[in-house]
């Protein structure tokens, strides 16, 4: 899954410029109608010629960083046509917001000592 998107796969375009936050991430299509040889007689030669509904669905999945992994991505668009087309992109705009505010190094709250701080300070709730 690290080649496909930091080195040549399908999703190298989805890469995410800080080496800190390598993602991995692997793209996949759902195929919803198969064009035939009578499509392709009357002109129907690639997916986005055909109607909206007939299309296929985009899919990409993740996790980052990829050496120590905490966070995960699915992302599926439905008649998206191609996971690294559309789905890839998408999950790299997530993971990069994800990145920027990185919430697992936030420290953990006990949920007890919250409640202490609140009554002492007069707060419910």
């Amino acid at each position: 899954m690290n080649a496909v998107t930091n080195e040549y796969g399908t999703a190298a375009r989805s890469r995410l410029e800080d080496p800190a936050w390598q993602m991995a991430g692997k793209t996949g299509t759902s195929q919803v109608y198969q064009i035939t040889a009578e499509d392709r007689a009357r002109g129907l030669a690639k997916p986005e010629d055909l109607p909206w509904e007939r299309r296929d669905h985009a899919l990409f999945v993740s996790y980052m960083p990829y050496e120590n992994p905490r966070y995960a991505c699915s992302v599926v668009i439905e008649h998206g046509i191609g996971g690294s087309r559309i789905a890839g992109p998408k999950a790299r705009e997530i993971m990069r917001a994800v990145a920027a505010k990185n919430p697992a190094a936030r420290p953990v709250v006990d949920p007890k000592s919250l409640a202490q701080r609140r009554s002492q300070n007069g707060r419910t709730g």
